[in-house]
């Protein structure tokens, strides 16, 4: 099933060179979304230690790294190469 708004989606996920600032209420996917860019942007090369994100408690940081765990974990268990280089980064 497509999100209504799946084009911006896959066009933040995919655009390069610039940066994003996602803004949206409460339980819409932003957390999901941003897990979605860096994986896809550490997958086509960009080491963690060059990227910022930036969430505005400690609480939603915590979250966003632990969904970032699951999805790089889930990404090492399919073989993906880039994924364990991300995990031991994060260590």
């Amino acid at each position: 099933m497509s999100l209504p708004d799946q084009d911006v989606r896959d066009r933040i996920v995919a655009a390069r060179g610039v940066n994003l600032a996602v803004e949206a209420g409460a339980g819409t996917g932003k957390t999901t979304l941003l897990v979605e860019r860096v994986a896809d942007l550490v997958r086509t090369g960009t080491p963690l230690s060059r990227l910022a994100v930036i969430t505005f408690t400690r609480k939603a940081a915590a979250e966003l790294e632990a969904r970032l765990v699951r999805r790089l974990a889930e990404a090492r268990a399919a073989r993906e190469p880039w994924a364990a280089r991300a995990l031991d980064d994060l260590r």
